[in-house]
């Protein structure tokens, strides 16, 4: 029978587990805040190895998938956004493989999967993709599951190009200026003291009035429903986050909604990316540990823009509302309309 002790070393005082059987050390992980954090996991795995694999050989490859990120990834000290794109992998095998057992995938098979999704993705895409598989199939033959390692001889093909290394850098001034033209200044309005705090952080964004048009195809009557449905649900959450957020704000720091209301990226803050009731509380016991607080609920995101109006059906309507031409960070609205093809 294994066991699990608890040790706390080094000058942060960080916990660390080590599960043991008789004299052999069967797992190890350190960099633990807190005792709790690190029996969460350690127990996880405990009960794993005394109860048993529950790996087999007629599991389907999304669940063999979810035993490994159990295992070998989720209880590791990755970021939070790394591990997020572990489980993201999750749903591409699910909709790949379906719930067809690991047993019966054949090499020639996985092989034809490979190259179809190939033909949608990138390369570094693909190859990501097929890594983690083939580690899922690394510890199941290592759990002395006998099943064929069909990625074994697997190459990847891909027709789409990938962003070129050379492309990710500014190579001139004229580069630069570009840049620029979509940075914009964060500023923090605080809802106790009703001001606005500038900081040296600079975020992408799409300038104010600027339009966008891009297609969405929907292959599913799901799918064709949501869209119907994709306003009215932005204006339900809308509703939902000014009463729970923005009511505490000034309203003329407040963008007035032309259509259906959308966050973007660009530090609208983690309030508009996340489910806010059932984070409240979550959030600002995870920012405790950190240098900046969170006091409240937080600060509302705010950058400056020129004053300018917009013309609407109804009437001419302005962008910004208050005379610091302050306006809330990665604010957009949007339309939809129905293509017949």
């Amino acid at each position: 029978m294994a066991y699990v002790s608890y040790s706390q070393r080094g000058k942060k005082k960080l916990w660390a587990y080590t599960i043991r059987q008789g004299n052999k050390s069967l797992e190890y992980q350190s960099g633990f805040k807190t005792k709790k954090e690190a029996k969460l996991i350690a127990e996880k795995i405990l009960h794993k190895i005394n109860t048993g694999s529950v790996i087999r050989q007629n599991m389907s490859l999304p669940e063999l998938y979810q035993e490994w990120l159990d295992l070998k990834i989720l209880p590791s000290n990755k970021s939070q956004q790394t591990k997020d794109k572990y489980i993201m992998r999750k749903n591409i095998i699910k909709r790949l493989f379906g719930s067809k057992p690991i047993s019966k995938i054949k090499a020639s098979e996985y092989q034809k999967i490979m190259n179809d999704y190939g033909q949608t993705v990138s390369r570094n895409h693909l190859g990501r993709l097929n890594s983690n598989i083939r580690s899922c199939i690394k510890m199941d033959i290592a759990d002395k599951i006998f099943i064929e390692d069909f990625t074994y001889s697997v190459e990847l093909f891909s027709n789409k190009k990938g962003q070129d290394s050379s492309d990710k850098y500014l190579h001139t001034v004229e580069d630069y200026k570009i840049v620029m033209d979509y940075l914009v200044q964060k500023w923090d309005y605080s809802a106790k003291s009703l001001t606005a705090k500038p900081l040296p952080l600079y975020r992408e964004a799409i300038a104010p009035l600027t339009k966008i048009n891009f297609t969405i195809t929907t292959t599913t009557k799901e799918a064709g429903i949501l869209m119907e449905e994709l306003g009215q649900r932005a204006q339900a959450f809308y509703k939902e986050y000014k009463t729970f957020f923005l009511s505490d704000f000034p309203e003329n720091k407040i963008q007035p909604n032309l259509q259906y209301p959308i966050y973007l990226g660009a530090g609208s803050g983690a309030w508009t990316k996340t489910l806010f009731q059932q984070a409240d509380g979550i959030l600002q016991k995870r920012y405790s540990r950190m240098k900046t607080k969170m006091v409240g609920k937080g600060v509302l995101k705010l950058t400056k823009a020129p004053r300018k109006s917009v013309k609407t059906t109804q009437a001419t309507r302005k962008l910004i509302m208050n005379d610091e031409s302050f306006y809330e960070m990665g604010k957009a609205n949007f339309i939809i309309k129905e293509i017949s093809r």
